[in-house]
């Protein structure tokens, strides 16, 4: 063993060969890892910018080996530096932050390295679960959301995945941080990649409704207007819209238009003839009740 150290220290200081060292230095601690001489200089090369990845890796079963918990985690740290394989990182910092949790006892330590393993691919649904495992024990919940919310900022809703991001933050911040702009704003990421479901419809629906945004809330109807399933659910939409801009928005002429659009669809439509009728005499709009008033008589069989 010693002999092994002896010609690594030769190949580090004196013939400018760290690499052949660390390597002189990785067979004396195979052979026994308690040879501290050799320990010492592996430790010195952690300092080292261009050796600090290949010593840390050297280290690291030692250190393992004798329940230095601390500096494991500083070996890792030290690799995870110098790594710059995708993978390799993921795998590292995933080492790192079971380390924090399970043996530093540390939960904010390894809630701060998954946020890092997350950034590495926030894709990773099983990131996710530690995650929000580690939230609810700290009530980082705040952390959490806006751990993912500027996730999605940079690489967007462009797939399943993201997209079950973008509907888990908007929860958080909805029913746990009670930032309902925020939640707002993943919904609405949500809502753009998937306008056809329900889900983050409904939530944008629920808040602009709770914060009395009624200009948001009419445009979500409006937009969701023209890809309707079925004409029962246009109806329903247009209702909606004619409502807001009579009771919210005191816009009759904007009423008066939805309630058409509905008659377009049903002209026998009672709610839209009755809100028509209302809206048109209080207005006294005589020709336009009278239009009204024909088309009752055309359908009057229907």
């Amino acid at each position: 063993v010693d002999v092994r150290y002896r010609l690594g220290r030769v190949y580090e200081t004196k013939l400018n060969d760290t690499a052949t060292a660390i390597e002189q230095y990785r067979d004396a601690l195979a052979a026994s890892d308690a040879h501290a001489p050799t320990v010492t200089a592996l430790e010195a090369l952690m300092e080292s910018p261009k050796h600090r990845a290949a010593a840390a890796a050297v280290l690291e079963p030692v250190y393992l080996a004798r329940l230095q918990w601390p500096k494991v985690q500083l070996a890792l740290e030290a690799r995870i530096a110098s790594e710059d394989d995708p993978d390799a990182r993921k795998t590292l910092l995933g080492r790192l932050g079971q380390l924090h949790e399970d043996y530093l006892e540390d939960l904010d330590g390894a809630f701060a390295v998954y946020v890092r393993l997350f950034r590495e691919d926030p894709r990773v649904e099983g990131t996710w679960d530690v995650m929000t495992r580690l939230s609810r024990v700290l009530e980082k919940w705040e952390r959490l959301a806006d751990t993912y919310r500027a996730a999605l900022v940079d690489i967007g809703v462009d797939d399943e995945s993201t997209y079950k991001l973008a509907l888990l933050g908007g929860e958080i911040y909805e029913t746990r941080t009670r930032h309902s702009e925020h939640a707002i704003a993943l919904y609405r990421l949500a809502h753009s990649f998937a306008p056809d479901d329900s889900v983050p419809f409904t939530a944008l629906e629920r808040l602009h409704t709770q914060r009395k945004e009624w200009s948001d809330l009419l445009r979500l109807y409006r937009d969701r207007v023209d890809g309707a399933g079925s004409d029962a659910e246009r109806l329903s939409l247009l209702q909606k819209c004619a409502d807001l801009e009579r009771d919210r928005l005191n816009d009759a002429d904007l009423a008066i238009n939805s309630y058409r659009a509905m008659l377009d669809i049903d002209p026998t439509q009672p709610l839209a003839i009755d809100s028509l009728n209302s809206i048109l005499t209080v207005k006294e709009r005589w020709t336009d009740l009278a239009d009204l008033l024909r088309l009752r008589i055309e359908h009057a069989g229907s």
